[in-house]
């Protein structure tokens, strides 16, 4: 039997694409490109202990619809929540991709690859608050004190502010700051400043 060409083997890639592309040049984190190689490492050893397929002799040709299909099944057969099946394709998928971009030739093993179809992640059902007092209690606006109003602002700033922007920092303890015997203001530090005056007690 002939020797496979070095370029030719699926996994010739790996450490370029692991150590390099996904930290370097992808920029990915640490987490995630350890994940990816846990990817990696899950599907070479669905070859060599599930088909008795050695890694040297895996060539980039020999991942096919089917096989990869194959590999989907035998990942939901063995206990695999959907969620995690379509992440380990999507690794293959990934670094398929990358391989492609290397070696124009394997184009067309990514592109019939690609069409292998995810599986279905059930969507969640949200509970339904049917107590009515509960509801209310949920979707009362805060009483007009100044902690009621305090609670207001922190809301706005909330909706406003993209959650990447964390922590939220709030001016003052306890989001109050008094500037003179008469008025009272509220404000929080954003792109946006909000500032609402309350009547002091």
């Amino acid at each position: 039997m002939n020797k496979v060409l070095n370029e030719d083997r699926f996994f010739s890639m790996t450490w370029d694409y692991l150590h390099v592309y996904l930290p370097t040049q992808h920029r990915d984190s640490p987490k995630t490109a350890k994940s990816y190689e846990d990817g990696l490492t899950i599907f070479r050893r669905y070859l060599t202990d599930a088909l008795s397929v050695s890694m040297a002799d895996f060539r980039f040709e020999d991942l096919t619809y089917d096989f990869l299909l194959d590999y989907r099944i035998h990942l939901a057969e063995t206990g695999c929540k959907p969620r995690t099946v379509n992440h380990r394709l999507a690794v293959i998928m990934a670094y398929m991709r990358y391989a492609a971009s290397r070696k124009t030739a394997l184009t067309q093993i990514y592109l019939n690859i690609a069409d292998v179809p995810y599986m279905t992640v059930p969507s969640k059902i949200r509970e339904i608050i049917e107590d009515k007092a509960a509801l209310e209690c949920f979707l009362a606006a805060p009483k007009p004190s100044k902690k009621g109003i305090r609670d207001q602002i922190i809301l706005v700033v909330l909706y406003h502010i993209p959650r990447s922007f964390s922590p939220i920092w709030i001016s003052s303890i306890p989001g109050i700051s008094r500037i003179s015997s008469r008025w009272s203001t509220a404000s929080a530090v954003s792109t946006k400043r909000y500032t609402l005056a309350l009547p002091s007690t």
